[in-house]
């Protein structure tokens, strides 16, 4: 089955039903054709004081992980980004969160909970905002992956396993407690690689909808975004420029230092897709927005004011939040209204 592109733009994303590489659809236009997007500082780095490695977006409010500081997570109001309405610190205990990763599944509407996993401490927990703050956790199940770009559905989880060396991401069954699919690496490519090179050349960034039944999986070191099913079979995808893009080699360093980074990030909402693309070796230099449909229509490109790391859309798709990292290494939250 085909679906339409998008006739505002001249090539947009194609999904097919065969798993050729070379059925892989394009996109366009070119960075110079895309809308200027212009942000506003939301979060100065002198407020906040601290160094922002994932971020999520409530109904009333933001949600930050700290690296360094005492504050392991910050919630923020929308209204008054300088205020912390709660913050949960580390502490020392065998239980205690060490590295909280958020759930970045679409979740339904009037959102006022957040799930993340924490894989060294080995636990599964979310932060309910209402008229107190709470965290509530449980241990993983037994057999449940080493973990991260985890999103949750009610009848699947999925994420990237750590430990794995020969798929793309994992389909777990929450009924069962299994891994029902390991998603195998694809496209497949011709070039010099380990076995520990592997890995790291197929490291994407994973976006589920559940009640759409789709996975987007944005490729980090190639040019393609790529769609799923909620059972993990392929879709279809869609390559930005005209050809395929990935080292050809890994060199003397496995995590491939010298080559182009391509999908940094996604978010997703009920209706849309948010993919961060940089397309650059400097992993600091992502700020181009696609902006897709979950049939995987590109509806609109952005050129952003500032470069992000990561990202996080509104439920309601009025705004986006995104991290900046600083020349000083310190972290800024910009804020793009949507169009």
């Amino acid at each position: 089955m085909w679906f339409k592109i998008e006739k505002s733009l001249i090539l947009g994303v194609i999904l097919l039903t065969s798993c050729s590489q070379t059925d892989i659809g394009q996109f366009a236009p070119s960075p110079t054709e895309a809308e200027e997007l212009h942000g506003e500082l939301f979060l100065a780095d002198d407020t906040s004081l601290n160094v922002y490695y994932d971020l999520a977006v409530l109904d009333s409010f933001a949600i930050f992980a700290d690296f360094y500081s005492d504050s392991l997570l910050q919630i923020r109001p929308l209204s008054h980004p300088e205020r912390c309405a709660k913050v949960f610190y580390k502490g020392n205990g065998p239980d205690e969160f060490v590295q909280p990763l958020f759930d970045r599944a679409v979740a339904p509407e009037n959102r006022q909970q957040l799930g993340f996993i924490d894989p060294n401490s080995a636990q599964l927990a979310r932060i309910v905002c209402s008229d107190s703050f709470a965290v509530e956790s449980h241990r993983l199940p037994e057999g449940f992956p080493f973990c991260t770009n985890l999103n949750q559905g009610e009848a699947y989880t999925y994420g990237f396993d750590l430990d794995a060396h020969d798929h793309l991401f994992f389909v777990w069954n929450n009924a069962n407690n299994t891994v029902e699919k390991e998603v195998s690496f694809f496209p497949e490519v011709e070039g010099n690689y380990s076995d520990l090179a592997l890995p790291l050349l197929y490291r994407n960034t994973l976006c589920a909808n559940p009640a759409a039944e789709r996975v987007a999986v944005g490729m980090q070191l190639m040019n393609l975004l790529l769609f799923y099913d909620a059972k993990g079979e392929w879709i279809g995808g869609c390559r930005v420029g005209d050809k395929l893009d990935y080292p050809k080699s890994a060199g003397e360093f496995l995590n491939f230092p010298e080559a182009a980074r391509h999908f940094t990030h996604l978010s997703g909402t009920a209706n849309r897709l948010y993919a961060l693309y940089n397309g650059t070796p400097d992993r600091t230099a992502s700020r181009t927005l696609f902006v897709l449909d979950w049939k995987g229509n590109c509806l609109a490109r952005y050129q952003l004011s500032t470069t992000l790391m990561r990202i996080a859309a509104s439920p309601s798709d009025r705004f986006l939040l995104g991290i900046h990292e600083n020349e000083e290494g310190g972290s800024e939250v910009w804020r793009f209204e949507l169009p």
